[in-house]
């Protein structure tokens, strides 16, 4: 459990301030396609331990952030080939999704397939990303600008909240509520 998540949320508006530059990255070595990767996933890391702590109010955490999926060409994804998604995903044909950010942090966190996506220009657009649970059916289109648009939200997201006691859980049900937001200059 969070007790102060400030230090938290300051460390997910860096994190998209971050991402912001890597947009107009033009080199990107092993060491910058990592570090991309372990911004991203920690990220979302600190996201999924915000939304637990009941640190994020309910209307972003249930919001509906666009996806692209992409579609299994059929072939089984495993450790010796799961890098090859312009193999193994009809990148052709991707359609327009959303969810939740429930859906999204357990994504990329238990990613089994994360890849960096760049457009027709060579710039970083964001990232395929499937899971273990998905990953012999469907490969997904997280934008960068989605996860940067995430990271800064749920950095100025101060929530109140309402506390009511659960018997049949033996603990309190919280819901929260946009309360305050913090700033909204880049970090």
């Amino acid at each position: 459990m969070i007790w102060e998540s400030h230090y938290w949320k300051d460390d997910l508006k860096k994190m998209a301030a971050v991402l912001r530059r890597k947009i107009h990255q033009r080199r990107w070595p092993d060491s910058s396609l990592a570090r991309f990767e372990q911004t991203v996933t920690l990220g979302f890391y600190c996201v999924r331990k915000l939304v637990e702590s009941k640190k994020v109010s309910d209307g972003l955490i249930h919001g509906k952030y666009p996806l692209i999926v992409f579609h299994s060409a059929g072939e089984p994804i495993h450790f010796m080939n799961w890098h090859k998604v312009d193999e193994l995903y009809d990148l052709e044909n991707g359609k327009d999704i959303s969810r939740d950010l429930h859906f999204i942090y357990n994504l990329i966190i238990h990613s089994y397939v994360f890849s960096p996506f760049f457009d027709e220009r060579g710039k970083l657009a964001g990232a395929l990303v499937t899971s273990d649970r998905f990953k012999n059916k469907e490969l997904y289109l997280v934008g960068i600008e989605q996860m940067i648009e995430i990271f800064d939200k749920v950095g100025r997201d101060y929530p109140g909240a309402s506390y009511k006691w659960s018997e049949k859980r033996q603990d309190y049900e919280v819901k929260t509520f946009s309360h305050t937001v913090v700033g909204t200059e880049d970090t």
